[in-house]
């Protein structure tokens, strides 16, 4: 995990932004007030994110059982988990570079998604 952390941070740079000269030290209140519109402002895409984070972290302890059931061996596991990071890389990277239009169709089709996939992976121990 610490090495994905280091490698994002090196291949994910921030653009530097210009800080105004009349611009004051900020202070409590005005933290607070950008804090609460940023959160009004993208409550959407905080809620996919919650849901990506519950789907990912309690489904994570059935990776392993559900790839050794697929028949992958046990020694290619690590591998496997590896290559999942590295496209969990690839993807941020690929992302941040994307431009969109329409965030609500592409939030309804990340939620269509996320559903469908959860159902699959309900419905794969019925096979």
């Amino acid at each position: 995990m610490v090495i994905t952390v280091l490698v994002g941070v090196i291949v994910i740079k921030e653009p530097h932004r210009k800080q105004s000269a009349a611009q004051s030290k900020p202070n409590l209140v005005k933290i607070t007030q950008s804090a609460l519109n940023l959160f009004r402002t993208h409550m959407p895409v905080i809620g996919i994110f919650l849901c990506l984070a519950v789907y990912c972290e309690g489904g994570r302890v059935l990776w392993q059982p559900r790839l050794t059931e697929a028949g992958l061996a046990v020694q290619y596991l690590g591998v496997t988990f590896a290559l999942f990071k590295l496209a969990s890389l690839l993807g941020a990277y690929l992302a941040r570079h994307q431009r969109i239009d329409d965030v609500r169709r592409e939030l309804t089709w990340l939620g269509i998604l996320l559903a469908i996939s959860l159902a699959l992976m309900a419905a794969a121990s019925l096979f």
